[in-house]
């Protein structure tokens, strides 16, 4: 290997036990900013539950043993890289801590330390034998007062999270993509458990034939009409890829709300409709109720699922709508443990994205699962979700103001932290 090829920051970070609760703020913010993490293989025995690893998309297990792994780190595209290893890094447990330091030397890359709880520490705290002063201010000197006796009932675990105000929830969002799992990570700095656990997952399309019809014809197209953050990606991408000239695209482009029309000007572009208050396909509907359309060619893009109210409305104005399906949703089964969360209604929340994600989830479950999920708080990105959601006779909780994961992920942590205050 060359080491003049490339040259990285690798911060060791100690990981205490691997749970997320027993990590300092300062190993959580290294972890936030990093490319990419390698993860200690001595973790692997340890039984951490890896579903409320918030990382994982950027999580990698490290395996200095193995020559082809270590080739793999000249062009894996990071520059800054935490190196996660049990306990703190100077009395870690990892058989390859000494390994892979070599290896870094030899590489002449950048190495720093974030020190982590040391194991005899964390598993004193497990048995609640851990306790903490407080500060008391006497003649305007702040001083530092420990407890004259030890409780060992209710003693709080270590460290941060547990003055958060979602300390032990336990929120599901039911997509998987950067942006819920971003949502998730700022919720898990709430002190939440996110579990991650999509109910469908998003394919490309069987045929693409009426795509890159739509694709080769842009330049006839009166109106682009794009209804979903997905359906704005993949347009797009598949214009790069296909080559065409996005200056063909003369098309006055309708979007359903700010989160697509973000994406748009992302490339470039301006919007030229979008719905005042209602984001949704309904929105959209009256917001072209005051444009004339009758003789318009409009393309609509979208996935297998999408509503038809929007095409019905503008063809019965005299309107041409040609669709083409750019994406499919496809079904996957839900995961035994959050079935069990579900029939024990042991989980704080479940975040939705989409109407599928309630077609999807519902189909999955059986009658009484279904009545459990009354029991459970249930939160919408938006009216069509909520109205898909009100059709299985499900109240949400709260709907977001603005169809975004953050504006969404914000309303939950209000709304338990408001919970837990009642409680």
């Amino acid at each position: 290997m060359d080491s003049a090829i490339v040259r990285k920051q690798v911060t060791l970070v100690g990981g205490s036990n691997g749970r997320v609760a027993y990590l300092t703020q300062a190993a959580w913010d290294v972890l936030e900013a990093c490319d990419r993490i390698w993860l200690s293989s001595a973790f692997e025995d340890g039984g951490t539950d890896w579903r409320e690893w918030p990382w994982s998309g950027k999580t990698v297990r490290a395996q200095w043993r193995d020559p082809t792994w270590r080739d793999s780190l000249q062009d894996d595209g990071s520059r800054q890289v935490a190196w996660v290893v049990p306990d703190s890094p100077a009395v870690s447990r990892d058989p390859d801590l000494v390994v892979g330091l070599s290896y870094l030397r030899q590489w002449r890359w950048q190495t720093a330390w974030v020190s982590g709880i040391p194991g005899w520490l964390f598993r004193l705290d497990e048995l609640g034998l851990v306790t903490f002063p407080t500060t008391m201010t006497i003649n305007g000197k702040v001083t530092i007062a420990w407890p004259s006796e030890v409780s060992f009932h209710d003693v709080p675990q270590f460290p941060w999270l547990h003055d958060q105000p979602l300390y032990n929830r336990t929120i599901v969002w039911l997509r998987d993509s950067p942006r819920a799992r971003e949502a998730a990570g700022w919720l898990r700095q709430q002190g939440a458990r996110v579990w991650i656990e999509p109910v469908s997952v998003i394919e490309p399309p069987e045929r693409t034939d009426a795509w890159d019809r739509m694709l080769e014809q842009i330049a006839r197209y009166d109106w682009l009409l794009l209804t979903s953050a997905e359906a704005v990606d993949r347009w797009f991408r598949r214009m790069r890829e296909k080559s065409v000239d996005i200056r063909r695209l003369r098309a006055q482009i309708a979007v359903v709300g700010p989160e697509t029309a973000r994406l748009v000007r992302q490339v470039g572009l301006t919007v030229d409709l979008m719905p005042e208050r209602d984001y949704s396909q309904g929105g959209l509907i009256e917001a072209f109720s005051a444009i004339p359309v009758r003789g318009s060619l409009m393309a609509f893009p979208g996935g297998q699922k999408n509503r038809r109210d929007l095409v019905e409305h503008l063809e019965a104005r005299g309107a041409r709508v040609d669709t083409a399906v750019i994406y499919r949703n496809r079904s996957v089964p839900l995961e035994t443990a959050t079935r069990l969360a579900i029939q024990n209604a042991t989980v704080s929340a479940l975040v939705f994205t989409a109407s599928s994600q309630v077609e999807y989830l519902v189909e999955q479950l059986s009658m009484e699962e279904r009545h459990r999920l009354r029991d459970i708080p249930l939160f919408s990105i938006g009216p069509a979700t909520t109205g898909t959601l009100r059709q299985y006779g499900l109240v949400p909780a709260g709907e977001a103001a603005t169809p975004n994961f953050r504006v969404l992920a914000e309303l939950v942590r209000d709304r338990l932290a408001e919970t837990s205050q009642k409680e």
